[in-house]
């Protein structure tokens, strides 16, 4: 019975080290009740670097938001994130983009800006920043840059490549040039970011969940097959009956005692040891139960003779 148990014990370790040590600290989490779920991967800043991929970290303000900083000091509060199609859409904390994107720059960061290629209206192009007087960007080529701070001093763009000819710009000031997808223009305060499909690929479209591989040299990462969620409800099932069969176990060793001991004590008072008698003897020794003594406790009492 002690091997078995052993055995059952370095099989439960075995099956633990396929679902991690400690699988609470990589579960889901979120900023607020109805903040987005953050999971691989992302991860929060105090959960440990295997919970997420390098350059999705992110953590929660005192006021319940989800925050993701990116290269360059560029710190984004996180509105959703859709795992499906590798998509998260953020604005800037106080509602003021204008102030984010002279630092946007999404080369050393693991996100491209999400672009619909049918679209004209959603393609990156080189724009030229200025902070003008109202009067001076009337013109449509200049495209104003939504912030609710900064009202008084508003910035705003022109696509590089029509040029400057024709634009009244005596009053402005150029403030630096920027990569950006024509939709920024559009007045939301919303950026949708988009990550490569060689993180997870599509593991949540099938309804897995993702994580790094295990003795990889890179942030590689791969599906956790649907059979492995079949190993939590077997770990558990095997820690029952390894629990039951320690019990029953036990239960049987002390059995065993009592009887050694009861034995052992009969041995050792064995002139005092109660004897046992058949029916048949009982009846011949009281003689066909014929007198009766009285009523006891579990039925009547005869006399009888030895």
């Amino acid at each position: 019975m002690k091997m078995i148990l052993a055995l059952l014990f370095f099989l439960f370790l075995g099956l633990s080290a396929q679902i991690g040590a400690n699988p609470d600290e990589c579960k889901e989490q979120s900023c607020s009740a109805d903040g987005p779920a953050v999971r691989f991967p992302f991860r929060l800043k105090d959960q440990p670097h295997h919970c997420g991929c390098p350059g999705f970290e992110v953590s929660c303000t005192e006021k319940n938001q989800t925050i993701l900083e990116l290269p360059f000091s560029v710190k984004f509060a996180v509105v959703q994130i859709n795992y499906k199609s590798r998509e998260i859409v953020v604005h800037d904390p106080d509602f003021c983009l204008q102030r984010q994107l002279q630092n946007l720059t999404l080369s050393a960061s693991p996100f491209n800006f999400r672009l619909d290629s049918s679209i004209f209206y959603s393609w990156i192009h080189d724009f030229t920043f200025f902070s003008c007087s109202s009067s001076s960007t009337k013109d449509f080529q200049f495209k104003s840059i939504p912030c609710r701070l900064l009202e008084r001093k508003p910035v705003s763009a022109v696509r590089s490549d029509w040029g400057l000819d024709g634009l009244d710009i005596s009053s402005c000031q150029k403030l630096f040039n920027s990569s950006l997808p024509n939709s920024i223009f559009d007045g939301e305060d919303y950026i949708s970011f988009t990550w490569s499909e060689s993180i997870c690929g599509n593991c949540e479209k099938a309804g897995e969940k993702c994580r790094l591989k295990s003795n990889s040299k890179g942030p590689e990462t791969e599906c956790i097959p649907k059979r492995e969620k079949g190993v939590i409800f077997g770990v558990f099932f095997l820690v029952c009956v390894i629990i039951l069969l320690h019990r029953v176990h036990r239960s049987n060793e002390s059995k065993r005692e009592n009887i050694v001991r009861v034995e052992k004590f009969l041995e050792d008072y064995k002139a005092f040891r109660p004897s046992r008698y058949s029916y048949n003897d009982v009846k011949k020794l009281t003689n066909n139960f014929k007198e009766k003594l009285g009523q006891g406790g579990y039925r009547a009492v005869y006399k009888g003779k030895l």
